[in-house]
């Protein structure tokens, strides 16, 4: 991972693995800890349903769908085994594989941060 993949806010995992929120970013590190020791975070469905995304499936995939985002989780057909993001139905084929990457591309189409849901 590197410095310069993260915003202020983002969520990764520190080096005792647990979830810290980015409020400090340097070249050598982020929170005071050293950038070889920040980890991303997994995107998988708990984080995409503690973001607020509502998840439903159709014959081919598990999705979830945030305002106008939609992630998919492809599990039969011609896509088996990847994940997409769609914007107003327009398919971006970049593989999303980090709580980092959603949240940035989401303020990157929005202006608005990601937040976690109220009860989480």
């Amino acid at each position: 991972m590197k410095a310069s993949d993260l915003r202020i806010g983002n969520l990764v995992y520190n080096v005792l693995k647990e979830v810290i929120t980015v409020d400090s970013i340097r070249d050598a590190g982020v929170n005071g800890y050293s950038i070889e020791t920040i980890k991303p975070i997994p995107l998988t469905e708990e984080w995409l349903l503690k973001f607020g995304f509502d998840k439903y499936r159709t014959d081919k995939a598990i999705n979830y769908k945030k305002g106008l985002l939609r992630f998919t989780f492809a599990n039969k057909g011609v896509f088996k085994g990847k994940n997409f993001l769609m914007i107003a139905n327009i398919i971006n084929y970049k593989n999303i594989n980090h709580v980092h990457q959603l949240q940035n591309l989401y303020f990157a189409l929005t202006g608005e941060e990601l937040k976690l849901k109220e009860n989480d």
